[in-house]
């Protein structure tokens, strides 16, 4: 019964197979507009993460070159 409620309460897509005693979730399909949308903000923190990455390494870069001069 706490599952039931949890269900409820969360107001989750699911069902309950007593049979087999699992919970079945269902899923909403995502529009081609929303999938759109995530793939382009999934890049975009792809795309900030490897620019953070190239200044670091070329940073250590100019630091180290600095040095050997001396």
């Amino acid at each position: 019964m706490l599952i039931v409620n949890l269900i409820r309460n969360a107001r989750l897509d699911a069902k309950i197979d007593s049979k087999l005693g699992h919970v079945v979730m269902g899923t909403q399909p995502l529009s081609p507009y929303q999938q759109l949308v995530e793939k382009i903000d999934s890049l975009s923190v792809r795309s900030e993460t490897l620019t953070t990455l190239v200044e670091r390494k070329q940073a250590k870069l100019s630091y180290a070159e600095g040095y050997s001069k001396y």
